[in-house]
């Protein structure tokens, strides 16, 4: 339904564009959820995501370690060109990800 404090060529728009969800998990088998095939682990709610919109089947980290890895996802870029890699980032680190980054929601945000 269109929410009227919105103007109509932006709800027009939103309609167009897609809704983007990225399970990035550590440690996570390709069959440990039930829409690749576990036996063991009920995931209803992630299955009913993957039949209802796109499921990928490959994929291929940058990186082993998981801050230098999500550094790839959110810029494109190899970790090492990003300066988180070979770094993991600890909760209440005092650094992370350089402020100047562009990350893959500022590029989707231009399409508004």
């Amino acid at each position: 339904a269109h929410h009227h404090n919105v103007p109509l060529y932006r709800y027009i728009l939103s309609m167009a564009l897609p809704n983007i969800v990225v399970l990035f998990a550590d440690n996570l088998g390709y069959n440990d959820i039930g829409v690749f095939g576990s036996n063991i682990t009920r995931t209803p709610n992630i299955d009913r995501m993957a039949s209802e919109g796109m499921k990928l089947n490959n994929w291929n980290s940058a990186a082993a370690l998981c801050s230098a890895s999500r550094a790839a996802l959110l810029t494109g870029k190899y970790p090492v060109r990003t300066g988180v890699y070979p770094g993991v980032f600890k909760p209440g680190a005092a650094s992370g990800l350089l402020p100047d980054e562009v990350t893959i929601a500022e590029y989707l945000k231009e399409k508004e």
